[in-house]
């Protein structure tokens, strides 16, 4: 699935990066296992962790049929390895885009249809965005979403419908995608549901997660996001007024954001992606400028995490398989959902996921470079994880910050003259 790289693609990756410390190579084995270990082609979809380093094996804890449909453990699906399909799907898509943009490699298009397929898939008939998709049956979902899934699911989605890849097919899929979540969203996110964008049995989702609103930075650009994209790809005029009376709160609100020690790496990773989509399609200098801005800012607010993620890092057992989530090392009753916590194999995966995640928000920033420290936490976590013996998603995320930041690097040259 994956095509050798050629002579002259892996010397742009000699000279196009500013993770200047990482071989190369390293990454283009990171996508290999993207693609061997955490790809089921049965629904298109990535997952999140191995519990063994075979191929053949190595999902053999996803949930079943069964379970889903019983909602086991939570209606999340969290540790299960189910969880987040909709959040990887739309990183890859987008950094499919990026490295098609930084390489013109005729041979990712292929790719992108594959991982829109299993994003498209997961977007339901009435606008929910499902987390993910049994492999057993291809068709059981947990009903609880969160913003993060919608989120990722629209910015990859945008992202390739303005790539040069994406054909005319596909531009009516990811048309009736983003229309069918503007709809819902635009049906749901009201008063009379706490603005939330409901599960999908119709009700409201008891850990507040899938509420669009202002009230915090690092999420006040979401809806707006949301209906940008519709707009942008109907030219639907309702989306655009939705839209438009959202941009001035959303900006505002988000120039706000501040780090504190709740804050997660991957709350600034899912701004940067909805702030990114509102920065192409702005047509208010002003606006744009003050988005741009904020997207500069984030990689500045993020190094406070560096020296916490790295010292997790540092004593890390990177080749740590994933946890048996059926059978825990205690249950967390989070209003009423039944969490599996699984100790020291889930705090692997989460902080080699974060070392690519914080690279990523880095990547970004429209004109900020990388800070050194973030780059170097990249680079010596790229170094020191085999990715062959990997269990943890991150893989995914260090294939995106390096993408990302290539094509960033190949437009200045570009720009430049170069």
């Amino acid at each position: 699935m994956i095509p050798k790289r050629s002579a002259a693609i892996l010397a742009f990756f000699a000279i196009s990066a500013a993770f200047a410390g990482i071989n190369p190579e390293k990454i283009t084995v990171a996508e290999n296992v993207m693609w061997s270990r955490f790809f089921i082609p049965k629904t298109n979809l990535f997952y999140e962790c191995l519990t063994s380093y075979n191929p053949e094996t190595c999902q053999s804890h996803l949930p079943t049929a069964d379970e889903v449909k019983r909602q086991y453990p939570n209606p999340c699906g969290y540790a299960t390895g189910m969880e987040d399909c909709a959040i990887l799907g739309g990183v890859v898509l987008a950094a499919l885009t990026d490295e098609f943009d930084a390489t013109k490699n005729s041979a990712i298009a292929a790719r992108a249809k594959l991982v829109l397929n299993g994003l498209d898939s997961l977007v339901l008939p009435d606008g929910f965005v499902a987390r993910g998709i049994c492999p057993e049956d291809g068709k059981s979902v947990y009903i609880n979403s969160s913003v993060d899934q919608y989120t990722h699911c629209i910015h990859g989605m945008w992202r390739y419908y303005k790539s040069p890849m994406c054909d005319a097919a596909d531009k009516v899929k990811i048309k009736g995608a983003l229309l069918r979540i503007a709809a819902r969203l635009r049906r749901n996110v009201a008063s009379k549901n706490d603005f939330d964008s409901l599960r999908l049995d119709g009700k409201p989702c008891a850990l507040r997660i899938s509420r669009f609103t202002c009230e915090s930075p690092h999420v006040a650009a979401r809806l707006a996001m949301a209906y940008a994209a519709a707009w942008d790809v109907s030219k639907d005029a309702e989306y655009f007024g939705l839209y438009r009376s959202l941009i001035e709160e959303s900006v505002s609100v988000s120039e706000q954001i501040k780090v504190n020690s709740r804050t997660p790496v991957y709350s600034f990773l899912q701004m940067q992606a909805s702030l990114e989509v509102l920065f192409a399609l702005e047509k208010d200098e002003n606006i744009k400028s003050r988005i741009g801005r904020i997207m500069d800012k984030i990689p500045t607010l993020c190094l406070k995490f560096v020296p916490a993620i790295e010292r997790r890092f540092d004593n890390a057992d990177t080749e740590m398989l994933y946890g048996d989530w059926r059978r825990p090392e205690k249950w967390e009753n989070r209003n009423g959902y039944m969490i599996p916590k699984l100790g020291k194999t889930r705090n692997v995966w989460r902080t080699i996921r974060e070392t690519g995640e914080i690279a990523l928000v880095a990547a970004m920033a429209p004109h900020a470079q990388t800070p050194s420290s973030i780059a170097s936490l990249f680079e010596k976590s790229a170094a020191k994880i085999d990715y062959k013996k990997c269990a943890s998603c991150g893989v995914i995320f260090h294939y995106a910050a390096y993408w990302a930041d290539a094509k960033r690097r190949a437009a200045k040259r570009q720009q430049d003259g170069g």
